[in-house]
């Protein structure tokens, strides 16, 4: 690592795109068809160009040269450039995973994508019932797009990692999805995320704190039973940390949430990058530390 490279790893998640064949009520970055957040946070919706983004992959590998990128969006996909932003990124040995929900993955595109250096791919699964998951992310067809796009994945040798929105649509089935997600998709990590109220899923937050302590423990029998055949992470709940204090204090899951990967990762070894090339913290944080046409990451 060279004398001004960042001293931590980094986790950097990457908007590549608002464009987005999905509606999903709670995207934070208000991704496809017309914006519906009038927010000066999301005024500015253009996008880098795929020179722009090799010179952010560039400065990346300058700051924190072993990074995990995540390219994201919106449905990343959608930009044909993607291929030669990964190729660019794995080239310069980035550890390369698209985030996406899963539309446009064919046994030909996995095939590319893994061929190209991405290490794996992260796909969303919101409930067992496809008309629950397709109202979630308001798109009928979701669920079979998703579930057919891990089966592509696991024949192509593309390792993928399941992620789930907890809300009121789901919330009595979690140990369920996560038993889908491990037996019938073959998922190697689940993601358990908590929503964050910003975006589209401002207003979108439907669990009591009943329910939402509940999860919680829910979520601690979950990795349990799981533990040695899939990761089983929260995402966005630091507070997580209490009930595994309160569960068990010898927790070997406690190493996963204490120490320097403990409480929320934003700004020290974690941040996001928009479309147009705004850096912050976090994704669903609009605030910024800069724009990455004008200025250096660095």
């Amino acid at each position: 690592m060279n004398a001004t490279a960042f001293e931590r790893p980094y986790v950097i998640s990457w908007n590549l795109t608002y464009r987005c064949n999905l509606a999903c009520e709670h995207c934070y970055l208000d991704a496809g068809g017309k914006p519906q957040v009038l927010s000066e946070a999301f005024a500015d919706r253009s996008e880098l160009t795929t020179e722009q983004c090799r010179a952010v992959i560039d400065q990346i590998v300058e700051f924190a040269p072993e990074s995990l990128v995540i390219l994201t969006g919106g449905e990343p996909l959608l930009r044909r450039d993607i291929l030669e932003i990964v190729r660019y990124a794995s080239g310069k040995e980035l550890w390369v995973v698209v985030g996406t929900n899963g539309v446009k993955v064919s046994g030909n595109l996995a095939g590319i994508l893994r061929a190209e250096g991405v290490r794996g791919l992260a796909l969303s699964l919101d409930a067992l019932a496809p008309e629950r998951h397709d109202a979630f992310r308001r798109v009928r067809g979701a669920w079979e797009n998703t579930v057919e796009g891990a089966r592509i994945l696991d024949e192509a040798g593309l390792p993928f990692i399941v992620q789930t929105t907890v809300g009121a649509h789901n919330v009595g089935e979690l140990g369920a999805i996560a038993d889908f997600a491990h037996e019938r998709l073959h998922a190697k990590v689940w993601n358990l995320y908590f929503l964050v109220p910003t975006g589209r899923g401002e207003f979108v937050s439907d669990m009591t704190p009943e329910q939402y302590d509940a999860v919680l423990r829910d979520l601690h029998a979950i990795q349990a039973k799981h533990s040695g055949r899939m990761v089983v992470n929260a995402k966005c709940a630091p507070h997580y940390v209490k009930t595994l204090f309160g569960a068990d204090p010898e927790s070997p899951f406690l190493k996963t949430y204490a120490g320097g990967a403990g409480g929320c990762p934003a700004g020290t070894h974690y941040m996001g990058i928009r479309p147009n090339g705004d850096v912050t913290p976090c994704p669903y944080l609009p605030g910024f530390a800069g724009n990455l046409r004008s200025r250096t990451l660095t």
